[in-house]
């Protein structure tokens, strides 16, 4: 990947060393439209850039978690009424899971399964306006986290998000990135 072919759309820093390309995340960043009282957050590190059509997005995502919703991971968007994220965070249980929300003009938020390490294979595809997010699991198994729809343009961004808003900020990367049109035959079990 060449980072110079994408852009922030917020004050960042980013670096490549190798496969890996690691983001800061400021403190009071986040990607978040609260389901239950709707107010929105949407400030953050956003590396980035336009795709057309079916894609795969993929990486293996780091995070020394240090305080709740400290996270990493992929977002993809037509606006700010139709958008969607995977991150890997650390829960209000203070657990290491993929979080995903799904923006239709009002969001949805779920939490995953857990992991215990501090690092985790993301993959996110679109076939259409259907999409599906799925993880590895310790036996580099694709696994569904989950398909949804979202009725977007056929040019929408993609790309790497991070997040820290509750915390001083930190560093967090993503080894292997990988961005391609590509389209999956089948969303549910993953390439």
């Amino acid at each position: 990947m060449k980072i110079e072919d994408f852009k922030f759309d917020w004050p960042s820093e980013a670096s490549v060393e190798g496969n890996t390309i690691t983001m800061y995340a400021p403190p009071d960043t986040d990607f978040y439209c609260n389901p239950g009282d709707q107010k929105v957050s949407f400030a953050g590190p956003f590396l980035h850039k336009e795709i057309t059509g079916d894609f795969v997005m993929s990486a293996t995502v780091h995070v020394d978690f240090e305080e709740v919703a400290d996270g990493a991971g992929f977002l993809i968007m037509q606006d700010q009424d139709y958008w969607s994220k995977a991150v890997f965070e650390l829960s209000p249980q203070h657990t290491h899971v993929v979080n995903s929300c799904a923006t239709r003009g009002l969001t949805d938020d779920a939490n995953g399964q857990v992991f215990e390490g501090h690092d985790v294979f993301l993959q996110y595809s679109r076939k259409g306006d259907t999409f599906a997010i799925h993880f590895k699991n310790d036996k580099g198994e694709y696994c569904l986290f989950r398909i949804f729809v979202l009725p977007v343009a056929k040019t929408i961004k993609a790309g790497m998000i991070v997040q820290c808003p509750f915390g001083k900020g930190l560093k967090m990367s993503f080894t292997d990135f990988k961005l391609e049109n590509k389209t999956v035959t089948d969303q549910r079990i993953g390439l």
